[in-house]
């Protein structure tokens, strides 16, 4: 059965699994870092932003990015250009609150290409970092579950 139909024809086939990837398994040290750098804005309410890019030379890269402005609300960043056959795999952020759930602001700069996002967010009074992510297609959105966001992460759990 398939996960969602489009009201378009789209030019990539049908949707079926969204819990692996080309390059196998992301390593777990990668998000990991992600989280480091989120929660080290996290007691000035800021928020945070970086990729993980894949290469079939390299593998899986944990890319920062040069961010132009950063506030409590929002991050905006150089897109960097990436080198032939570097690809976006995961585009991820942090909202410095408890904020699961993508914004709006999320849904635009989420609009282009296929990859996946990730909202780090911080619940409760531990301030533990918690990820929620969604496959992004040309505009479209897929939730993802614990367990596929398991799948993509060696098996980890957050």
């Amino acid at each position: 059965m398939p996960l969602w139909t489009s009201p378009r024809p789209l030019p990539y086939g049908t949707v079926e699994s969204v819990i692996s990837v080309e390059g196998g398994a992301i390593p777990f040290e990668l998000p990991e870092r992600a989280f480091e750098l989120a929660t080290g804005r996290l007691h000035e309410r800021l928020e945070w932003a970086g990729w993980i890019t894949w290469n079939e030379e390299a593998g899986y890269e944990f890319l920062p990015l040069i961010e132009w402005h950063v506030s409590a609300a929002s991050v905006t960043y150089e897109r960097p250009g990436l080198p032939e056959g570097t690809h976006l795999v995961l585009d991820l952020h942090s909202h410095p609150f408890d904020m699961p759930a993508f914004s709006s602001i999320d849904d635009k700069d989420d609009t282009g290409g296929i990859h996946f996002s990730g909202v780090i967010s911080f619940p409760g009074e531990t301030g533990e970092p918690e990820l929620s992510m969604r496959l992004c297609i040309e505009g479209y959105y897929f939730e993802l579950t614990e367990v596929e966001i398991e799948a993509l992460f060696s098996g980890k759990v957050f």
